[in-house]
């Protein structure tokens, strides 16, 4: 026989009969794999559903890492963001008390800019009778500012 002859594409080649074998066992395999993990998901038992069990790091920036200022505890915060505010869960009454703005300033009037007596007591943090007085506070500052830019 001539060299090459019954060996085409070179030593230890499978036949048809045994790739097709071999394809099959390891489909059989990946099916049982898959299968398995799908047991293994948080969503296997419920339809419809698809919960996705990676992190987004895009996510993170949003996540809050410390209870934020006004709450105790992270399920008071997590309380209030869920609550929704929108009109149609709430009544008209309700929505505007939660949206209503926590400081109202007449259209035209001149905001001057915080001092640092200003930044070190906020507005809350004094007492009920000298949150009044904010207005003569200002007035204060505008007549000191007219003075010094009077002065040559």
């Amino acid at each position: 026989a001539m060299p090459g002859w019954g060996s085409w594409a070179g030593e230890g080649v499978q036949s048809a009969r045994q790739i097709e074998r071999q394809r099959k066992r390891d489909a059989a395999k990946r099916k049982k794999a898959h299968e398995e993990n799908r047991r293994k998901r948080k969503d296997a038992r419920l339809d419809n559903v698809i919960v996705t069990e990676k992190s987004d790091k895009k996510i993170r920036r949003y996540m809050v890492q410390n209870v934020p200022y006004p709450f105790q505890t992270m399920e008071q915060y997590e309380a209030s963001v869920k609550t929704p505010l929108g009109r149609d869960w709430n009544t008209l009454k309700t929505y505007e008390a939660a949206v209503r703005p926590k400081v109202e300033v007449t259209p035209g009037s001149v905001i001057l800019p915080m001092t640092r007596q200003d930044a070190n007591t906020s507005m809350y943090n004094r007492p009920a009778t000298d949150q009044g007085d904010i207005s003569k506070r200002l007035k204060k500052r505008i007549k000191k500012r007219k003075k010094l830019s009077a002065k040559p």
